[in-house]
């Protein structure tokens, strides 16, 4: 490290490190004050999370304990070295982003918005009223829109205080992703960027939350779709990495503004971003939740993009069930069939032809 660069790094108050062939070859001095019982030269593995060192590629960014304390990891790697910021992540406020009343309320609105659609759908498979087929899908989008802000409040919430449900088994990977990329493939046709699935494997099975793993990846996919053009593409990946599973979510769209990348996981965590919660994009809670998800499986979820090239989401955890129990709770709700979560997470990005009777039926 020259002498110039060590002065620019030392006036940084977060812990930044540079790893060379897997040792520390450099701590500026909040990483030494950080990690005290670290020095230079040592085996980073003392340090840093095993993926860190073995991603060498661009940059990517992540969250993981490191020394006890969470953390948001902002890596770049060229030419065998990698310089990696740690940024201490904030706690987010207790009150949380809606009080509980209020989700209260807002479910008993959304209740009586889904009992009406049911009961107008009924009125137009019998045409029984002139011109309702014109407004149905519109009223119907506006319900799974309204569901999803609210479902993403609550998720965020329940991840936040350690009561998410979670309730994993033996599931295959393949299956469920390819019938995911089937389904919202068929939703997007002609609207959207065309999703295409692959993976070498005929299988994989993996200790997961299946209709987690479905709202993970539908959070990410919708992203992709927010920002990537008609003409473009997403690729949804199964792959098995020695003992874990990697699934990746990648297109060509315009990428996320390095203004935002250090904080993709924590945005709209604090009242502070109240502001943005009613944007149509996913960007930041969904990414949030995914992350939290990710957590819940003993995995992590790295980030890789660059702007006007696209944005590349590789999920990775472990195929087996932990050594030890996990804590987790069953869902407090049935699970809906069919399409009905895809319309809910992507009503961000669907129009209303969408949600027309012959994509319910």
């Amino acid at each position: 490290m020259d002498k110039k660069t060590d002065r620019l790094l030392s006036l940084c108050r977060d812990p930044i490190l540079v790893v060379e062939k897997e040792k520390l070859a450099y701590m500026n001095p909040a990483a030494r004050s950080a990690f005290p019982n670290v020095k230079p030269g040592k085996n980073a593995l003392r340090l840093l999370p095993e993926f860190v060192l073995t991603e060498d590629e661009g940059r990517f960014t992540a969250t993981k304990e490191v020394e006890g304390r969470e953390y948001t990891i902002l890596c770049d790697c060229e030419g065998g070295r990698k310089i990696i910021a740690l940024f201490p992540r904030k706690q987010p406020e207790p009150s949380g982003l809606l009080s509980d009343g209020l989700i209260t309320q807002l479910r008993s609105t959304l209740g009586t918005i889904g009992f009406a659609v049911s009961r107008a759908t009924e009125q137009e498979e019998r045409r029984s009223l002139d011109g309702i087929s014109e407004v149905m899908p519109l009223l119907r989008l506006e319900y799974h829109s309204m569901k999803r802000q609210l479902d993403n409040l609550e998720m965020a919430r329940l991840l936040r205080e350690g009561q998410m449900w979670y309730e994993p088994m033996d599931t295959d990977l393949v299956e469920l992703c390819a019938d995911l990329a089937d389904s919202v493939g068929v939703l997007t046709a002609g609207q959207r960027a065309t999703i295409e699935f692959s993976s070498p494997l005929p299988k994989l099975n993996a200790y997961a939350d299946a209709l987690l793993l479905e709202r993970l990846l539908l959070n990410l996919l919708s992203n992709s779709f927010a920002h990537t053009p008609q003409d473009g593409r997403i690729s949804l990946r199964v792959e098995k990495n020695g003992g874990d599973a990697v699934i990746t979510v990648e297109d060509n769209g315009s990428g996320i503004p390095m203004e935002i990348y250090q904080n993709v996981f924590s945005r709209y965590e604090t009242r502070a971003d109240r502001d943005h919660l009613d944007r149509a994009s996913t960007a930041g809670l969904g990414l949030s939740i995914s992350n939290g998800i990710a957590r819940l499986h003993g995995g992590v979820l790295l980030v890789r993009t660059q702007e006007g090239k696209g944005t590349r989401v590789c999920l990775n955890f472990p195929l087996e069930a932990p050594a030890e129990a996990v804590f987790y709770r069953k869902s407090p709700e049935p699970h809906p069939n069919g399409l009905e979560p895809i319309l809910t997470e992507l009503a961000g990005i669907l129009d209303e032809s969408a949600y027309a009777v012959a994509f319910l039926d």
